[in-house]
């Protein structure tokens, strides 16, 4: 079995526009099929910026570059000069090409420059989608380089967008053979939304713990268990040995779950606790990164571990 197939957020992720949950405004703006300039999709974790980028990239000749992972800028202006660079016949035409950049606020300054050199040089010839959780990451000599898209839902359009989030739910819990009480459905997307990929990683965690019926019990009592986890993470008296060895003995085989709690729960939590809003903000960046790179490990606890450590020092610092 493939990696994507093992991988819900993969398996279930949208292959069409129309598949896709968005707002009606970016559904408009792509809705023709063609990319006349490049785009810059930005907003919250989850909701489909990744997906969009590879939908409208399929039709093309595409290179992919998650820039969180390859951080080297050399490496990557080579890749992209070199693809660039070639001319590529589809259908027996010159086809169209486009460069995705995805996870781009995740990079250095020195990395944004190099890629704003590389996308003037080859404007062209080359379409550029670049995805962001955090647009104030980017540079405004950047941001005029693209059409600038803000994928974040209008008050106006969650309640439609809940409903579709629902009927997807129940689509994968149908698939997967999953039995989920219609109030307990509710209660994971309203949790999680508008992070639909944060809703499946967690059903998926549901489903490995071996937890084919979900019942509201079992909310109750996943939610419990992590506050035992969050209390570790804010003992400034406890070393990271003491939180790794809590978290290998409860989490191991769970991980997915812990990084759907920590993007919800935890913040919850610390709000609570009076937390400073630039150390709530950063650990959210942190564990939007580390839930993205959790998909693509085999080990999944050393990327929660690397995550947890990083956690505990922003909130201790």
């Amino acid at each position: 079995m493939s990696i994507k197939n093992n991988i819900w957020v993969e398996k279930y992720r949208p292959s069409t526009l129309e598949d896709l949950i968005i707002p009606e405004r970016v559904y408009n703006k792509f809705k023709g099929g063609k990319l006349n300039n490049h785009v810059l999709l930005h907003g919250s974790p989850g909701l489909g910026k990744t997906s969009l980028g590879k939908i409208i990239a399929k039709d093309m000749v595409s290179l992919e570059i998650n820039c969180s992972l390859d951080t080297s800028v050399d490496n990557v202006r080579t890749r992209i000069t070199e693809f660039c660079s070639n001319i590529s016949i589809l259908d027996g035409k010159k086809a169209q090409k486009v460069v995705l950049l995805d996870e781009f606020d995740g990079v250095s300054e020195q990395y944004l420059k190099a890629m704003r050199g590389v996308i003037e040089k080859f404007a062209g010839t080359t379409r550029f989608i670049a995805t962001c959780n955090y647009i104030q990451k980017i540079p405004d000599n950047v941001q005029s380089r693209f059409d600038v898209i803000d994928f974040d839902f209008p008050k106006e359009e969650e309640r439609d967008l809940m409903k579709k989030y629902l009927i997807r739910f129940n689509h994968i819990c149908k698939q997967e053979g999953m039995t989920v009480e219609p109030k307990v459905m509710g209660a994971i997307v309203k949790k999680h939304f508008p992070d639909l990929r944060s809703t499946i990683t967690f059903l998926q965690g549901m489903y490995e713990e071996g937890k084919t019926t979900i019942t509201l019990d079992d909310l109750k009592s996943f939610t419990g268990e992590n506050k035992e986890l969050f209390e570790h993470l804010i003992n400034s008296g406890e070393s990271f040995i003491d939180l790794y060895t809590f978290a290998y003995k409860n989490y191991v085989n769970n991980e997915d779950n812990v990084f759907a709690s920590l993007g919800k729960d935890f913040i919850d939590f610390l709000i609570g606790k009076g937390a400073e809003s630039n150390k709530i903000g950063n650990i959210i960046v942190e564990v939007a990164d580390y839930t993205y790179k959790s998909n693509f490990v085999i080990d999944k606890f050393v990327t929660l571990s690397a995550c947890l450590q990083k956690i505990k020092k922003i909130v201790n610092e």
